[in-house]
């Protein structure tokens, strides 16, 4: 009479083991699809929205103020990203020319990279470096700003960076482009400016923006 083979317990936590690696590997296979399939979508996102830029800035000369100008005449409903649900990120340049459009993407082909479409670009969607922790910018006085006689505007990054440049709705700023402080006489244009000073720092940008109000002379 033969003894029937039985698996020891060695050879059952061999096969074990086995079956949790392959199943781990399938696993991170299956998420790493999932993951680029949200990337296809972020992407696909942001030409959407370029598009609808693109109208609005025809029709106005000028681009929004924040995405939700463009519903529903230029768009349906604004994307939000596929997995956290929350709002891509729009910029507008203080003279509403030109905007930023960002994503955040789960596999760059640079780790810490993000997809960005801009107006600069043609709406061509490329990787940039991502954001740099902790840059950040302070601003100096606090905005909004009352006077009748010239400001001095003051911006610290942290970390420092010499790449700033600043602007002001009622002209040019070529003397102050590249230093931290900036001090500006009122503009004979209106009673209202707005300054606005911007440092980039490894494709990080930081800025401040002071409404200014200008008081007639004191007698």
């Amino acid at each position: 009479m033969r003894k029937s083979k039985s698996f020891t317990l060695i050879e059952l936590l061999v096969v074990i083991a086995i079956i949790g690696i392959l199943a781990a590997i399938i696993l991170a296979s299956i998420s790493g699809t999932r993951a680029r399939s949200r990337d296809a979508r972020r992407k696909s996102d942001l030409a959407q929205l370029h598009r609808a830029l693109v109208l609005y800035y025809q029709d106005n000369e000028e681009y929004p103020a924040s995405l939700s100008e463009l519903v529903t005449r230029y768009i349906r409903r604004i994307p939000k990203d596929p997995k956290t649900g929350q709002d891509y990120t729009y910029q507008r340049s203080a003279d509403k020319k030109n905007y930023t459009l960002t994503a955040t993407l789960e596999k760059p082909t640079t780790p810490g990279s993000v997809w960005q479409v801009s107006s600069t670009t043609e709406g061509k969607g490329q990787e940039v470096a991502g954001p740099t922790a902790g840059f950040t910018a302070t601003c100096s006085p606090t905005s909004p700003v009352t006077s009748s006689g010239p400001v001095t505007f003051t911006i610290t990054f942290t970390p420092p960076t010499s790449s700033i440049t600043w602007t002001r709705s009622s002209g040019s700023v070529y003397s102050c482009q590249g230093s931290s402080s900036c001090t500006l006489n009122p503009p004979s244009s209106g009673p209202v400016d707005t300054i606005t000073a911007t440092g980039t720092l490894s494709g990080q940008t930081a800025h401040c923006t002071w409404d200014w109000t200008i008081l007639p002379p004191e007698p």
